[in-house]
């Protein structure tokens, strides 16, 4: 628990690699994925850095990958295809380990036997479609020159050409206005029902004929001029187009079957070199944050979990090097650095971490709210959702997910399917609340179950009778109200006072959390003028306000029994008086004004105070006027070069900087300081500073505790959508008695019960709980401007496939 509690404890440490193991120095820390680096080239443009080269020679074997995708992509997409893929999902081959240059002249290589495979592919695509269009083109001379003997006979000369229907009427005047007339056109589809369009051109003279070819040359037009138009040159020609074609079809399956053999090489492949070019980006973009000192020694900075040190060191170990060896020790971070949050997380935690990170990262050492969630998020989502029957759907999904979680990671879902699959114990958690609160609630797809038994017994129509006094219904609410007429009207004042009642539970509860971060960050002024007061202020407040509502269904033998609100009021309008109708307990009059006057204490010590002694403590500042030391020590020597590494260095050091957390104690002085000046520079923004978050935790005390009563008209609404929706469809059809509409209604009654109260409602019912997470509660306590730790972690080499 105490990992969820607060953030791990991290230090800052220093890397010193020589340039010759750089590389895989890194791989073996992105291998443990616990060491963020820091950018110490921040000022430095990025063509500018040592590593440039190689992240551009990284750029371009990504850009082959991206190509060798495409080609695989269009493959797959052609109809003889037949919808077979050349990757499956979890296929691919084994390989070793091995250098961007070698990687940089394997996939060259490939790329070039591609390029020529795809391109002799293509040519003989192109010749036999040619050969193809030829034969129609042969085919369709009759029709064409139907009627027109006299072309041959008369000298006439002719042009017969191929082009898309939509071009063919432009191409069609304009050889008509450039000939003036003086040719004959006939055309026809190339094929029944072809995009393609035939043409005849019909001329006389030599002049006219350079035109006409002119402009089929310049509007795409391909030109047939070695069709003959005698039937037995013709026949021969035929003859001869079909044995070329009979030769290119066995050359262009050839060429297929190697082309798709090659491509199935590359998909059973690309992934592994998808995944060496990421490692490599990362190792170089990493490298591309060290500063380098004389050309041979890199120097970094991180930071990493306190409790990793010996792992890290552990780890470099590893490296066997006749040379230098690096060097990694823990340093003081610098003054202004701002400390990552590292929160350490499961498949079962994750999940409520995110919806804690979603509003805001943690800061350092901050109270997180993600272990809390655990049990309150379900819980507020169970009180508004509250249905036994209904939340059996959203526990079956959850179980489902975690059943099958080892083939769902394995699985490629969509977005919103793997959003679910992520959020798999959190939907667990949430059904099992909806099914303990529907139980408490005794609402069952909108209908009530009795357990126990009942003491009201019916009498006439509507009227009933307690038979028994003394008998109390053993587990949530007695199933009787369902039938009686003031269902609404109870239901009503018991969820409105109970979600009172969880509200100022739960916001009081932000407000102790409140000082353990206080406490933690040692801001004693916080405690006696902030969190003092706030406590006060709530309890005295809204905590009696709860302690009326209990003491109220403890006592119920008043009558009529005196309305809450009137009570509470008269605390505040009416000072030490009672009425007799708001009377409830015996001293009300003597606690009230107490109660009042700790109250109006409570928000003089929020507003006063704390302005005076900030203004002191910054007047104080201004006239002293310290100087930070230093507070990073110095590696490097006088003239830049680095002085003895020897293992033992740093050794006095480390076990006081991780044990005592030196470092960050200072850094936290200086944060301290800082946020001191945030609180204003002169006595009026220290005022108006202090003044707006006291206005603010007031006036939020009374609209958070409004905004509380969501639980009550959510729950509520859900419960009469429940019963109107079997009342009004499936009761009224059954009424009926006829299988078919005893069918059709239970038909629409479960598709509405699924699509509104599981599907939308459940959506509500989420949203609602996370705002009552995300602002009522976590601004009692919670800043959430922390950074994220987000340490290099490099993907892992995949593993052979069994195919």
């Amino acid at each position: 628990m105490g990992d969820l509690i607060r953030s791990q404890p991290v230090s800052y440490g220093q890397l010193i690699v020589p340039v010759n193991v750089a590389e895989e120095t890194i791989e073996l820390i992105g291998e443990l994925g616990i060491v963020q680096f820091i950018d110490l080239n921040e000022k430095e443009l990025t063509f500018n850095r040592r590593f440039c080269n190689e992240l551009k020679r990284c750029d371009e074997l990504e850009r082959k990958i991206r190509y060798f995708n495409e080609m695989i992509t269009k493959e797959e997409e052609r109809k003889d295809m037949n919808g077979l893929k050349f990757r499956r999902n979890g296929e691919f081959q084994s390989f070793e380990k091995e250098s961007t240059e070698n990687l940089e002249l394997k996939l060259d290589s490939v790329e070039k036997d591609l390029k020529q495979t795809i391109s002799d592919c293509t040519a003989t695509e192109n010749d036999l479609e040619k050969i193809e269009e030829g034969l129609l083109v042969s085919s369709n001379l009759d029709t064409l020159f139907e009627n027109m003997d006299d072309v041959v006979v008369g000298g006439l000369k002719f042009v017969i050409g191929v082009i898309e229907k939509s071009k063919y009427d432009s191409v069609q005047r304009l050889i008509w206005r450039v000939s003036r007339g003086l040719v004959l056109i006939k055309s026809m589809d190339l094929t029944e029902g072809s995009t393609l369009r035939n043409f005849l051109v019909v001329y006389q003279g030599d002049d006219l004929g350079l035109k006409i070819n002119k402009i089929c040359q310049t509007s795409g037009v391909r030109v047939y001029t070695n069709i003959p138009v005698d039937q037995q040159q013709r026949r021969e020609f035929v003859d001869e187009a079909l044995s070329n074609k009979q030769q290119l079809t066995g050359i262009f399956e050839g060429s297929t079957k190697e082309k798709r053999e090659l491509l199935k090489t590359i998909a059973l492949q690309i992934e592994g070199w998808k995944d060496v070019i990421d490692r490599e980006r990362m190792i170089f973009f990493t490298l591309n944050m060290f500063k380098v000192d004389r050309g041979t020694t890199l120097r970094g900075e991180c930071w990493f979990p306190s409790e990793c040190l010996d792992t890290i060191v552990t780890k470099l170990s590893e490296l066997d090097q006749n040379s230098m060896s690096p060097i990694f020790s823990p340093i003081q971070a610098p003054p202004k650095a701002i400390i990552p949050t590292y929160n350490k997380t499961n498949s079962f935690t994750q999940t409520f971490q995110d919806l804690t990170d979603s509003y805001g990262t943690p800061r350092y050492g901050e109270i997180n709210t993600a272990w809390l969630n655990i049990v309150t998020f379900p819980f507020l989502f169970g009180i508004m959702f509250s249905d036994a029957g209904h939340g059996i759907f959203i526990f079956g999904l959850g179980l489902l997910f975690i059943i099958f979680q080892k083939k769902l990671k394995k699985a490629s879902l969509d977005d919103i399917t793997l959003m679910l699959f992520d959020a798999r114990w959190l939907l667990l958690e949430m059904g099992l609340m909806a099914i303990y609160c529907g139980i408490v609630f005794n609402e069952f797809f909108g209908f009530s179950i009795d357990i126990f038994g009942t003491s009201w017994d019916k009498v006439e129509g509507d009227v009933y009778a307690r038979s028994n006094e003394n008998y109390v219904y053993y587990f949530g609410v007695d199933p009787i109200w369902k039938s009686s007429n003031n269902e609404l009207y109870y239901a009503n004042s018991l969820k409105m006072k109970l979600s009172i009642l969880i509200g100022v539970f739960h916001m009081t509860f932000g407000v102790i959390l409140s000082l353990f971060n206080h406490l933690h960050e040692k801001k004693w002024l916080n405690i006696f003028f902030n969190w003092i007061p706030e406590m006060v202020f709530m309890i005295c407040s809204f905590g009696y306000l709860c302690f009326l509502i209990i003491f109220k269904w403890c006592n119920p033998d008043k009558d009529p029994a005196p309305m809450l609100t009137n009570v509470f009021l008269e605390m505040f309008q009416n000072f030490g008086r009672v009425t007799d109708e708001n009377y409830i307990f015996t001293g009300q009059k003597v606690v009230e004004p107490v109660l009042l006057v700790l109250v109006i204490i409570s928000l003089l010590l929020m507003f006063i105070p704390k302005p005076i002694f900030l203004y002191i403590k910054l007047r104080k500042q201004q006239r002293t006027h310290p100087e930070s030391r230093p507070l990073l020590e110095q590696v490097d020597t006088n003239d830049g070069e680095f002085g003895d590494f020897s293992d033992n260095q740093y050794s006095s050091d480390n076990n006081t900087l991780l044990n005592n957390n030196e470092g960050i104690n200072e850094n936290n002085t200086k944060q301290e300081e800082e946020e001191d000046n945030e609180e204003g520079n002169s006595l009026m923004e220290i005022i108006i500073f202090n003044s707006i978050h006291a206005i603010e935790y007031v006036l939020g005390c009374i609209s958070n505790t409004a905004s509380y009563l969501r639980l009550w008209a959510l729950s509520l609404a859900h419960a009469q959508l429940g019963s109107v929706f079997l009342e009004n469809v499936f009761y009224l059809l059954m009424e009926m008695n006829i299988f078919i509409t005893i069918f059709v209604g239970f038909a629409v009654w479960a598709l509405i019960t699924l699509a509104i109260l599981i599907g939308m409602e459940s959506l509500s019912a989420f949203l609602h709980t996370l705002r009552l997470h995300w602002i009522e509660f976590q601004n009692k306590f919670y800043i959430g401007d922390g950074i994220p730790f987000i340490p290099l972690r490099l993907p892992k080499q995949p593993l052979p496939s069994n195919n």
